[in-house]
C-alpha cells in the first residue's frame, strides 16, 4: 500500500508544519508584547522620555503594516491547511474507493474461482463416484476466503487510522484560528491604546496652547489699561498746570 504510507508521510509533515506554524504565532505573540512595551502605554508621569506626535504616527503606521503582514501571512498559512485539508479528504476518499474496489474485485474473483474449482471436483467426483472428498476441497478454498478477509479487515483498520489522523488535522486547524483571533484582538486593544494615548496628548498641547494665548491676551490687556492710566495721568497733570497759570495774577508794569 505504497498510497497509504504516501498518506502517513503527508500527515506528519502537515504535523511538522502546524508545529512550525504554533512556533512562529508564539514568536509573534512576544513581538507584539514588545511592541507594547515600546508603545507608551505606561502613564504620562512614569514615563522618562514620552512620544511626540510624529513618533506616535510612525508607531501606529509601523504597527498597522505589521498587523497587514501577520494577517497575510496567517490567511495564506489558513489556505494551505485548508487545501492540504481538502486534499487529504480526497486522497483518503480515493484510497478508501481503491481498496474497496480491490477488495470487491479479490473477492469477487476467489468466489469465482472457489465456484469454478468446487464445480470441476464435483463433476470429477460425480464422475468418479466418490462425492465425500468435496467437503476436503470445500474447507481448502475456505482458506482463500479468511485470507480476503484478513485483507479487508486490514483495509478498513487502515482507514480508521488515516480518519484519526485527519481528525487530528482538524483539531489543529481550529486551534490555530482560536490563536489568529486571540492575537488580532490583542492587536486591536493595543491600537485602541494607542489612538487614546495620543488622543489624550492632543487635547493638553491644545489646553496648554489656549492657556498661553490666555497669558497674552491678559498681559496686553494689562499693558494697555497702565498706558491709559498714565497717559489721563498726565493729561490731569498738565490740566491742573494750566488752571494754576491762568488763576495766577500776571503783574501789572506802569508807565513811567
Amino acid at each position: 500500500m505504497e498510497s497509504l504510507q504516501d498518506l502517513k508521510i503527508a500527515l506528519e509533515a502537515e504535523k511538522h508544519k502546524n508545529r512550525l506554524l504554533e512556533e512562529k504565532l508564539r514568536m509573534k505573540s512576544f513581538e507584539n508584547e514588545m511592541i507594547k512595551r515600546q508603545a507608551h502605554l505606561v502613564p504620562p508621569s512614569t514615563s522618562k522620555m514620552p512620544l511626540n506626535r510624529k513618533d506616535q504616527e510612525s508607531l501606529l503606521i509601523a504597527l498597522e503594516r505589521e498587523e497587514e503582514y501577520v494577517n497575510n501571512t496567517l490567511r495564506q498559512s489558513l489556505q494551505r491547511l485548508v487545501q492540504e485539508k481538502i486534499d487529504i479528504e480526497n486522497a483518503l476518499e480515493q484510497e478508501q474507493e481503491f481498496i474497496v474496489n480491490t477488495m470487491s474485485r479479490q473477492l469477487a474473483k476467489a468466489l469465482n474461482d472457489k465456484f469454478q474449482a468446487t464445480k470441476r471436483t464435483y463433476n470429477s467426483l460425480e464422475t468418479g463416484g466418490i462425492i465425500e472428498s468435496e467437503e476436503i476441497i470445500t474447507d481448502s478454498s475456505f482458506s482463500s476466503d479468511s485470507e480476503n478477509s484478513r485483507d479487508v479487515y486490514r483495509g478498513k483498520q487502515q482507514i480508521r487510522i488515516l480518519e484519526t489522523n485527519l481528525t487530528a488535522v482538524k483539531q489543529q486547524i481550529h486551534t490555530a484560528k482560536s490563536e489568529i483571533k486571540r492575537y488580532k484582538e490583542m492587536y486591536l486593544q493595543l491600537k485602541s491604546a494607542n489612538k487614546l494615548l495620543m488622543k489624550d496628548e492632543g487635547y493638553i498641547g491644545k489646553n496648554m496652547s489656549e492657556s498661553d494665548d490666555t497669558d497674552r491676551s491678559s498681559e496686553f490687556s494689562c499693558g494697555s489699561l497702565s498706558s491709559r492710566s498714565m497717559g489721563l495721568d498726565t493729561s490731569q497733570d498738565s490740566n491742573a498746570a494750566s488752571r494754576e497759570n491762568s488763576s495766577t495774577p500776571k503783574p501789572r508794569y506802569s508807565k513811567m
